[in-house]
């Protein structure tokens, strides 16, 4: 129970800033995805509740990128630079790893933040969940159909990669069954969207980087709370 308790740290510790201490083999992170995934939906459930005013709602979305989710869109913005670049693939790999930001990822993070912004106010509390969980876990599919792109970085240090973590990652998200509808919609696009994007990946750089995992989590959670939101799981 100890090592246990110490892997989901380290993991926790990977993918926030929360000051906690873990230790384990990295490669064992990605089986704690998921259960990251209900630290950071505790977290805006919580905000979401005690701030419930447009300022509030901007606050707290401003406070969770900072603690959770600012590398991830990090990793999209340069992932959108890099793909949407006219280059070679190892020019695009370089755009990425420069991480400045063009004018292709300042237009399309912009309306990014946008449409995250008017759906995370709209939904419900508990839809938080879904897409922290399943933003997390869709990046344990990815790393299961995909392969490095560099022999360095951030995302090759998960690789060689278990396919048992994702198995773990998934029971995980047993507990969101609760909402069979919100749960089938927020595991098919999250598989559906990690395969798009290992072959999307595999085109444009020749395999996965920590920013393409990073872009995967954050467009799985925007079209999950677009997705709740459409379904009518929304606040009154």
């Amino acid at each position: 129970m100890y090592g246990i308790i110490n892997e989901f740290l380290f993991s926790l510790a990977f993918l926030s800033r929360i000051p906690v201490r873990g230790s384990g083999d990295v490669k064992r992170i990605p089986a704690y995805f998921g259960a990251v995934g209900y630290v950071v939906g505790l977290f805006y459930f919580l905000m979401k509740l005690l701030f419930p005013s447009w300022l509030g709602q901007i606050f707290v979305v401003a406070m969770g990128f900072w603690l959770f989710d600012a590398f991830h869109f990090d990793g999209l913005l340069d992932t959108l630079d890099g793909f949407l670049s006219q280059k070679e693939p190892h020019k695009k790999l370089q755009i990425m790893s420069m991480g400045n930001v063009g004018p292709s990822a300042l237009l399309f993070g912009v309306l990014f933040i946008m449409v995250y912004l008017y759906a995370f106010f709209r939904v419900q509390p508990y839809v938080m969940f879904y897409s922290a969980v399943f933003g997390r876990v869709s990046m344990c599919f990815l790393l299961t159909f995909s392969t490095p792109a560099k022999g360095v970085g951030l995302g090759r240090t998960l690789y060689p990669y278990d396919g048992r973590n994702t198995i773990y990652a998934l029971l995980s998200t047993i507990p969101l069954l609760s909402v069979f509808g919100l749960y089938i919609c927020s595991f098919s696009f999250s598989l559906a969207l990690a395969y798009a994007m290992a072959v999307l990946s595999k085109r444009e750089i020749g395999g996965c980087t920590g920013d393409v995992l990073g872009a995967l989590n954050m467009s799985v959670q925007l079209f999950i709370l677009t997705c709740a939101y459409a379904m009518g799981c929304i606040v009154n």
